[in-house]
């Protein structure tokens, strides 16, 4: 499922995220050396155990994932590995992964958050593959 969606979550600066979702078990849009999605599973499969039973979204997997924005993060070239990092991401453990890697990366941020990016991702989910404007101010 393609989602977009553009928000300013509590605390956070302005996100837009552009991503393409499959369910577990597909291989859409995933190749098959599947190298990068190693490091996001490793940083969330402790976090994921809890959500084995769970049923729907949390099931799906990030296939890619490009997040904009107002914020920033330093150093900047290490964002796009980050980004390519969180491919095969259970979306259950995206808050999870996303922190993680920033931690991983050694980097910095300002005005983004796992939390922030995850709850920005659900609901462009939950709106369809037409996308998503948040509410928030």
């Amino acid at each position: 499922m393609r989602i977009e969606a553009v928000g300013k979550p509590p605390g956070c600066k302005l996100i837009r995220i552009s991503a393409e979702t499959a369910a577990t078990g597909t291989r859409a849009g995933l190749g098959a050396d599947d190298g990068n999605a190693s490091n996001a599973s490793n940083a969330s499969n402790a976090s994921n155990a809890g959500n084995a039973g769970n049923a729907g979204i949390g099931d799906d997997r990030i296939v890619f994932i490009r997040i904009r924005g107002d914020f920033f993060a330093s150093p900047e070239e290490r964002f796009d590995a980050v980004e390519e990092a969180l491919a095969g991401t259970p979306v259950s453990t995206l808050a999870e992964s996303f922190d993680s890697l920033i931690k991983l990366n050694n980097m910095e941020t300002f005005g983004i958050s796992g939390a922030a990016v995850a709850e920005l991702f659900n609901n462009g989910l939950k709106s369809g593959a037409g996308g998503a404007e948040s509410g928030y101010q």
